[in-house]
């Protein structure tokens, strides 16, 4: 585990020097930058949910090339490619790293309020990067090849393999892509002992990294209530919108007392506090 913490230290050194970069002031040029062209290049090509992926392939397949590492695709459902760029170790014996990240984005519409194209990868004066899928996740994508990158270019020698995974469908739930994968003999080949995933977008100069993560538990109450005239006075717990209110108001009361844990809590200890949201509230008429 002691190389695994060295590695971890070296490789957020070098996302660091990227992160900086783009967090730089506005006299720096970012259009001559290579790196931030390449994430541009990234974002511009359209990864939307059931979108043709085969373009983002070829760009992933161009960059493995170009560093002289295997990429391998692996596809669990049609039009749904899992890619794995693996970067060698000296001694692969040991618990290889993996850096995974998802190609696919949510849908984007110039109509949705835009400044610029969701798919420009436009870059404003003041420095940002306009594009769906600059944050969730193509610019973490692009880091961890950037670092990888830069450590080979520097004749970094890191005793793990490590894998870069693209994964085609974490917008959807991930059932295509690393569900299948994980149940797949190539991930048990790779003998995986530290992975990096997906993070929170942060306006800091450096990039923390979160020891723990949360399962989302999506849950659906459905209430129902003795219809009536419109003008009849029903008791409140009678009627389907009452035992809604009282599921609704016991929810909130406990996103209450949590929020005060999560203004406290360190940046990198989400585990402390249980995030709660109301994401939809529908209403069904049915008939005898």
């Amino acid at each position: 585990m002691l190389y695994v913490k060295i590695w971890t230290v070296g490789v957020l050194f070098y996302l660091n020097v990227i992160n900086n970069v783009c967090n730089a002031d506005t006299t720096f040029n970012y259009n001559s930058n290579p790196s931030v062209a390449l994430l541009q290049r990234y974002i511009q090509i359209n990864t939307t949910t059931y979108n043709d992926l085969g373009p983002a392939v070829k760009f992933w397949n161009v960059l493995a090339a170009a560093q002289g590492v295997k990429l391998k695709k692996y596809v669990f459902k049609k039009k749904m490619p899992v890619l794995v760029l693996k970067w060698p170790g000296t001694d692969p014996s040991l618990p290889s790293i993996m850096l995974n990240s998802h190609v696919d984005v949510v849908p984007a519409s110039e109509q949705d309020g835009w400044l610029y194209p969701p798919f420009s990868g436009q870059i404003s004066e003041d420095g940002k990067i306009y594009g769906r899928g600059t944050q969730d996740m193509k610019s973490v994508s692009i880091q961890y090849y950037e670092a990888l990158k830069r450590l080979k270019e520097k004749n970094i020698s890191l005793l793990r393999t490590v894998y870069m995974t693209l994964m085609p469908d974490e917008e959807l739930g991930a059932e295509a892509g690393m569900l299948s994968f994980l149940q797949s003999d190539a991930f048990k080949a790779m003998n995986v002992g530290f992975e990096l995933d997906e993070g929170g977008a942060l306006d800091m100069p450096v990039i923390p990294v979160f020891y723990q993560d949360k399962v989302a538990w999506q849950i659906r109450v459905d209430c129902h209530g003795v219809a009536g005239h419109g003008s009849s006075f029903q008791p409140t717990n009678a009627t389907a919108t009452g035992k809604c209110h009282n599921v609704v108001t016991n929810m909130f009361a406990f996103r209450d007392q949590q929020y005060p844990i999560y203004t406290k809590a360190p940046i990198n200890d989400a585990g402390v506090y249980s995030s709660v949201n109301l994401n939809i509230v529908s209403v069904s008429f049915f008939f005898q």
